[in-house]
């Protein structure tokens, strides 16, 4: 027997072992039933497996499109236990700019890009913030901030002035201009 046949015939299972630890595979379903997000998946050769556990950052969590294509690891080179380790849709990823950049992002177009020095928030809906306080910066950035309540508060002020000799108090009209959002706000500087 040829010394080399014969090594790779011992090698074989390990090799065959050691290839089907990492493979990858197919989103077909994703569901979230319990405490950690469960996906099927198709392999190569149409080969299909359920309940591959999806492992996810700390604070991060997704809900992958199907189609998506996954990295599964299968522990021991076992494909009855298969863990997620990387889920990606290769078509929608976002283009970073430069070197140390970071972003959340979804296949629909709404992102929160982190670049050094700036947070860019991108969406074709709306943000909401639910917080009982919200703190802008320093104080200079709330007089370029201007909400309808802010306007109103402005229109409907009065002033204590000394107008009636007797007791030198009266009030004042509201202000002669009014303000306006077309008048006195940009879409950078509207609020609320």
């Amino acid at each position: 027997m040829n010394l080399r046949n014969e090594m790779y015939r011992f090698l074989l299972p390990i090799r065959r072992k050691i290839a089907s630890l990492v493979l990858k595979a197919v989103l077909l379903e994703y569901r979230h039933d319990g405490k950690m997000p469960l996906l099927k998946i198709q392999l190569e050769k149409d080969e299909v497996r359920d309940n591959v556990e999806m492992l996810q950052p700390y604070g991060m969590a997704s809900w992958p499109a199907k189609g998506a294509e996954v990295l599964p690891v299968f522990l021991g080179g076992i494909r009855d236990h298969g863990v997620a380790v990387i889920v990606d849709v290769s078509g929608t990823r976002l283009k970073l700019t430069a070197e140390g950049d970071v972003a959340i992002y979804r296949d629909t177009g709404e992102k929160v890009y982190l670049s050094s020095g700036k947070i860019l928030v991108e969406t074709t809906g709306e943000v909401h913030v639910k917080s009982p306080t919200i703190k802008l910066g320093d104080a200079t950035l709330f007089n370029t901030l201007m909400t309808k309540i802010a306007m109103d508060a402005y229109n409907e002020h009065t002033h204590s002035v000394s107008v009636d000799p007797t007791t030198h108090v009266g009030m004042t009209g509201i202000p002669m201009t009014l303000m306006t959002e077309a008048a006195h706000c940009t879409k950078k500087t509207t609020a609320g």
